[in-house]
């Protein structure tokens, strides 16, 4: 890779924009552990701190396609984006996760993707695109956390399910999870929540 083309390119400003993007999408979502964790859904809590560690290990690697790629004296860049800030219940920021990993998916990533590949940055193209595959599984999983939640059904089904304690281990088949778990103790907000896309990857190995 020609590091003086590299350095004048847009790919690199896309790569320090994507470092940014899932560096604050990592903060966001242990912001939202710690809510979840205050609101006693502690499934949910270490579900968004394994997602935040996921976000963080994105990040690191547009860092590193940076500090490889780039020349000796590094790069300052100055750009207008907009971050979004908002005020909202926990379920409303699954919501509005969901809502930004679509557009990750469907507008952001894909845009990075075609001007790396027309700039002849094909290994960093490959990164990117990459990124759909992630966008779209934490928008299936933040969209449907989020609809259960608005809908009271985190812990609800129309139809029995096997529910689970991640304390303890313990099972049971019903309609509706238990408010504390009959052998440990342990409250409702234990209890793992099935996923879709959890059963989908199950039925895929």
């Amino acid at each position: 890779m020609n590091k003086e083309d590299f350095q004048k390119s847009e790919t690199i400003v896309n790569l320090c924009r994507s470092f940014l993007l899932e560096s604050q999408n990592s903060a966001r979502c242990k912001f939202m552990a710690e809510k979840a964790s205050e609101e006693k859904y502690c499934y949910l809590e270490d579900l968004l701190k394994k997602t935040s560690d996921k976000m963080i290990a994105q990040a690191k690697v547009f860092y590193e396609a940076l500090e490889t790629n780039m020349d000796d004296l590094g790069i300052e860049i100055e750009f207008d984006d907009v971050y979004p800030f908002r005020k909202a219940s926990l379920a409303e920021n699954f919501l509005y996760s969901a809502d930004e990993a679509e557009i990750a998916r469907d507008e952001i990533y894909p845009e990075y993707a075609t001007t790396a590949k027309e700039e002849g940055f094909v290994e960093i193209a490959k990164k990117f695109e990459f990124m759909y595959q992630i966008k779209d599984c934490l928008y299936l999983m933040m969209i449907e956390i989020a609809n259960k939640m608005k809908e009271n059904k985190l812990y609800k089904e129309d139809k029995p399910i096997k529910w689970k304690c991640d304390n303890c281990g313990h099972e049971e088949t019903s309609k509706d999870a238990w408010n504390k778990c009959p052998f440990c103790g342990f409250e409702q907000g234990h209890v793992i929540v099935e996923l879709k896309d959890d059963k989908n990857q199950e039925k895929n190995e």
